[in-house]
């Protein structure tokens, strides 16, 4: 397949065939953002203007501690906790209430700088894959060649694709595989958990569970993501 410097990355995403794509993708650009946040960016001062005010959700602030380096962690925390107390408590530290500062502490846990990031990224992402899912035949095929589309990201890509400016014809057969990919994988897991579950029966005692030995997990992956 012809490449250019949009298709790469979602080449790479897609190439697998394994799980959902978009599940890949958000995960891809967790890693992306939270490898960049603790190394370089710690020492560009606009990034940290923005992390201390924006701050992060409890998922990314796990996840930089995980990957992250302690050192790095520390400094990052020690400016964003700097700057709560500097600018949004102030009066909590002298023992005082103000309903102000509760305010704008509601609306500090309601941003994360690495959650807007990957929004900005995933706009970009659906972006580029329409416009080569309706330019590049073989990208089409690759697309309509993953294993499934896990429930969250099935709606996630209908509601874009609805959206998407791209030709009629080119947005009804992506919807149409889309649904395909959902479907698909929503009616084997039906079968395969609906077998495990009568494995119990002591009508079928000794019997062979096969593919539904593991139908939990695939299905607790389709409903809430990889």
């Amino acid at each position: 397949m012809k490449e250019n410097i949009c298709s790469i990355p979602i080449n790479d995403i897609l190439g697998p065939k394994q799980g959902c794509p978009i599940c890949r993708m958000f995960y891809c650009l967790e890693d992306k953002h939270i490898e960049h946040i603790t190394g370089a960016a710690m020492m560009e001062p606009l990034v940290r203007v923005q992390t201390n005010q924006k701050g992060f959700c409890r998922r990314h602030l796990e996840l930089m501690n995980e990957r992250g380096n302690r050192l790095s962690n520390a400094l990052v925390l020690q400016t964003h906790l700097q700057e709560i107390a500097e600018k949004f408590c102030p009066d909590a530290l002298k023992g005082r209430y103000n309903k102000k500062e509760i305010e704008k502490l509601q609306n500090l846990q309601k941003t994360c700088y690495i959650c807007e990031r990957i929004e900005k990224d995933v706009a970009h992402f659906f972006e580029t894959l329409f416009k080569e899912y309706e330019q590049n035949e073989e990208f089409r095929q690759l697309f309509n060649e993953q294993e499934y589309i896990c429930l969250e990201h099935y709606t996630v890509l209908i509601e874009n694709a609805t959206k998407a400016r791209i030709a009629k014809k080119a947005k009804e057969d992506f919807m149409q595989n889309v649904m395909r990919l959902f479907g698909g994988k929503l009616q084997e897991l039906q079968t395969d958990i609906a077998k495990f579950a009568s494995m119990f029966d002591y009508r079928n005692s000794g019997g062979d569970f096969g593919t539904s030995k593991d139908s939990i997990e695939r299905s607790i992956k389709f409903l809430g993501g990889e």
